[in-house]
């Protein structure tokens, strides 16, 4: 950089000053809807109010407690009797599902790595 080149400088700009907020238009008022009659789902739809949820629940998290042990073995089959013992558990499933996986690519990997011939 040459001590002779001029370097050009921009004042900061100011804002215009605020204006005041504009008054709404007053719209007319819109009639609220009526509040839901008895179209709520029944109680044992809800998972937290059924006895077998905490249940299921308990014992997908000893599986995951398994996982992260890596007893890979013991997760899965935990994890498997969630979704046996539990069928109307389908908020579970999805994730029971996803664990399941894991514990079956790692004890798929163990095997083969039991079976590869040693160098």
């Amino acid at each position: 950089m040459s001590s002779g080149s001029a370097t050009a400088f921009m004042a900061k700009q100011r804002r215009p000053a605020q204006k005041p907020p504009k008054r709404p238009t007053e719209a007319p008022a819109l009639p609220r809807p009526a509040p839901p009659t008895s179209v709520t789902a029944p109680e044992s739809d809800d998972p937290r109010k059924r006895s077998t949820y905490i249940e299921a629940v308990a014992i997908y998290e000893r599986g995951l407690e398994a996982l992260q042990r890596h007893a890979y073995e013991e997760a899965a089959n935990l994890l498997e009797s969630v979704l046996q013992q539990y069928p109307d558990e389908r908020e579970l499933h999805e994730r029971v599902r996803l664990y399941l996986n894991i514990c079956r690519r790692h004890v798929c990997a163990q095997v083969q790595s039991f079976n590869t011939p040693g160098f």
